[in-house]
């Protein structure tokens, strides 16, 4: 396939020689196996750029065959991703979480056979097994996407672009898009491993940590959670580290629920007595590593924050600030602007300060926020989203330090890789199997799963993969006892992080038993993929690697919901 660098500028698609016309010249650069389109702007004005990069040359190539396949690859860990054949629609998204779904939501178009759009990397396959993908191995600069049509006989139409999403570039002005990289196989694991290996090396990939095991507040308390509730559970698996494999958990997750107000975080509400300080130190005296959830970029509009510091907001072209989601009691949310100085001294200050009170664990949430705000526009008017997003955890990185350990959570993946220790791979895990109606990316089981497997290829590459917690209690839970035995065995092959997040002391014999299993396994599987990747989504085979050997698992995502080894 013979691709071409391509621009986007004024909602007008020129080629190389159209753009040099107007001054903006375009050059290719191709170095240690990958390859960047170069943009020089010579116009003698400043100029909006929206995309450039590549484009499939016209004429037919080897990938131009019949039964064609591809592999969409998601922008944050609820994006769903997998196989989609060339007269398939694209994955049903709900409309008004889209922004937060794809880094182009522009150029999608719900309905439209054989069209897909793929963040990161996407790989084709044709019938007689062969494969090409193209990945985008940076991303501190920019969100590198694809936009493809297929069609009965191949590829109709081919795009790998990164998004400027209209940012300022000055005449004399430079860019370039990411690395991309181009990798033929027939392994599908082998060539998805190679390209996670290459995109580690290419961005600096920390590696620093292994799974961590713990347990975490959210999926039985939900925001309701009070210390009380934090400590009865940190009591109970205290007592029992001698009790088999209860001796691997090490860290208690405070998640959502203690906030005076979403963007107030030096401060605990009522539920606990005592402050931050009072939390870590509880747990602490118990034996585990206290961690902690934050959303760094969101902000309420009842917090302090907005009221003290209503210049540090994302706005509109007219300077009014954006409030794109809803929150709780019909409050609303505000953004962040990680362009402004001021923002980016905040954060750092925050996170040194929660570090300080023996924090070693964070758990960022709501990050695509800052990327995904219509009509938004930064500070700095030369910074694209992807830019915003990496200097908002590059400040949070050095307030809580380079051995402390960050889970980024709905987070567009690239940006990040080389300054998150661990990645949310899936949306939302659930007690319950799934709702009438729900989009592809909602949170339920099956999309939990087909999300978990078919990014276990990132694991222990880019980051560690959290796969959301394990629940698998009686009370409060729709789950079935099947359902509950296919969750804990796509916890376990997944090979990340593995909390727990049922209320301990109130689990049953026969559901405990699906805890201890799941401790027991804990980092033991290595490298697993889905076997069926390209037959169906979510995949049914799962395989992974433990004690020298490959074992597999197969998941009924059909009534009756359950598995067998």
């Amino acid at each position: 396939m013979n691709l071409v660098p391509i621009l986007k500028i004024g909602g007008e698609w020129l080629s190389a020689e159209d753009a040099a016309k107007r001054g903006l010249i375009l050059s290719e650069i191709q170095f240690n196996g990958v390859r960047r389109v170069a943009l020089e702007n010579r116009s003698g004005e400043t100029v909006r750029i929206e995309e450039f990069g590549w484009i499939k040359a016209s004429g037919r190539g080897d990938f131009d065959v019949p039964g064609l396949r591809i592999y969409v690859e998601s922008w944050q860990m609820a994006s769903p991703c997998g196989v989609r054949r060339w007269d398939d629609e694209p994955f049903d998204y709900s409309p008004e979480y889209l922004p937060n779904c794809v880094s182009t939501p522009g150029d999608f178009h719900p309905g439209e056979r054989g069209r897909f759009l793929s963040d990161n990397m996407c790989c084709l396959r044709r019938p007689d097994g062969a494969m090409r993908l193209f990945g985008f191995t940076t991303g501190a600069d920019r969100f590198g996407h694809f936009d493809v049509k297929l069609g009965q006989d191949g590829v109709d139409g081919f795009y790998a672009l990164c998004a400027c999403d209209r940012a300022e570039l000055p005449s004399g002005g430079r860019i370039e898009t990411e690395s991309l990289l181009i990798l033929d196989g027939t392994d599908t694991e082998a060539l998805f491993a190679a390209y996670a290996d290459r995109w580690a090396a290419d961005s600096h990939a920390r590696r620093r940590f292994s799974a961590p095991v713990g347990w975490c507040s959210w999926y039985y308390y939900f925001s309701k959670v009070s210390l009380a509730d934090v400590l009865e559970n940190a009591d109970w698996l205290a007592a029992h580290r001698g009790d088999g494999d209860f001796g691997k958990v090490s860290v208690i997750q405070l998640d959502d629920g203690w906030q005076t107000a979403v963007g107030d975080w030096r401060g605990m509400n009522e539920k606990f007595p005592g402050g931050l300080a009072r939390f870590a130190d509880e747990v602490r005296k118990r034996g585990f590593t206290p961690a902690l959830w934050v959303g760094p970029f969101i902000v309420e509009n009842t917090s302090a924050l907005a009221a003290e510091h209503p210049d540090w907001l994302v706005r509109d072209e007219a300077g009014e600030p954006l409030s794109p989601l809803g929150w709780r009691e019909g409050h609303r949310l505000f953004i962040l602007d990680a362009t402004r100085p001021a923002v980016l001294a905040h954060l750092e200050s925050l996170f040194r300060d929660i570090r300080a009170l023996g924090i070693d664990y964070v758990k960022l949430d709501f990050c695509s926020s800052l990327c995904a705000v219509p009509g938004g526009r930064y500070f700095d008017k030369t910074a694209t989203r992807a830019q915003a997003l990496r200097r908002g955890y590059e400040a949070i990185r050095r307030g809580f330090g380079d051995d402390g350990f960050i889970l980024a959570c709905t987070t567009p993946f690239a940006p990040v890789v080389g300054i998150a220790d661990a990645m949310r791979s899936s949306t939302d895990i659930t007690p319950y199997w799934n709702k009438p109606g729900q989009h592809a990316e909602a949170p339920n089981v099956p999309n939990v799963c087909r999300n978990v497997i078919s990014h276990a290829y990132m694991n222990g590459r880019l980051w560690v993969n959290d796969p959301d917690t394990l629940i698998v209690r009686d009370d409060n839970t729709e789950l079935t006892q099947g359902e509950v035995e296919l969750w804990e065995r796509a916890v376990t092959f997944a090979g990340g992080s593995l909390l727990l997040s049922d209320r301990m002391a109130t689990l049953s014999p026969e559901r405990m038993a699906l805890v201890r299993r799941a401790l027991a396994d804990a980092g033991t599987y290595r490298d697993a993929f889905p076997a069926d990747r390209w037959e169906r989504t979510p995949p049914t085979i799962w395989e992974a690697e433990k004690d020298g050997r490959r074992t597999s698992v197969i998941l009924s995502f059909d009534a009756p919901h359950g598995v067998r080894e």
